[in-house]
């Protein structure tokens, strides 16, 4: 029985920390020009997206589920991959989502606010989020059998791309729209 090397490159494990860093930036963009898309002015950082002017229930509640949305769409997209760059696109997206949920513990985030603006309870929606993205990630892991040396690699690499996003938030330009 041959053993399977399940050693990772330097330009591997950058590259995990760039999908999520892009994967983090895509969530707030989306959050952005869903704004745009009903008019709405303000700006976007790494880890934030702010409103100028108050923002209409209807334009609040798409701007809100905007992030939320496309992190599971990436997740269902990455579901039909079948390789391990696919794999950790869902590890991403589930962590991304499971951290959020740990996060509104303290502060509302997407979908607490969309959960409480939609009438639905605090924590309906990161039930939903976080039980979707977990099953699709689990389901792919064990398919390819990737064991506990993977799942730290790639969670060393979400927590790198992760920490990169949220103190870049007060330190990079905004962009403004």
């Amino acid at each position: 029985m041959v053993k399977r090397r399940s050693s990772i490159s330097i330009g591997q494990f950058a590259l995990l920390i760039a999908l999520t860093v892009g994967m983090h930036l895509l969530h707030e963009l989306s959050h952005a020009l869903t704004a745009v898309v009903f008019g709405e002015h303000g700006s976007m950082g790494t880890n934030t997206v702010r409103y100028y002017n108050g923002i209409g229930t209807t334009a609040l509640i798409w701007v809100t589920a905007a992030g939320p949305i496309v992190t599971v769409l990436l997740a269902l997209l990455a579901f039909n991959w079948r390789s391990k760059l696919g794999t950790s696109v869902l590890f991403i997206a589930f962590a991304q989502r499971a951290m959020a949920a740990g996060m509104s513990l303290n502060h509302a985030n997407d979908e607490a606010r969309l959960s409480q603006l939609l009438g639905l309870g605090y924590w309906t929606l990161f039930a939903v989020t976080v039980t979707l993205t977990a099953t699709l990630f689990i389901i792919r892991f064990r398919e390819r059998k990737l064991g506990w040396k993977w799942l730290v690699v790639n969670w060393l690499a979400f927590s790198i791309g992760i920490t990169l996003m949220v103190f870049a938030d007060n330190v990079l330009p905004r962009w403004q729209f």
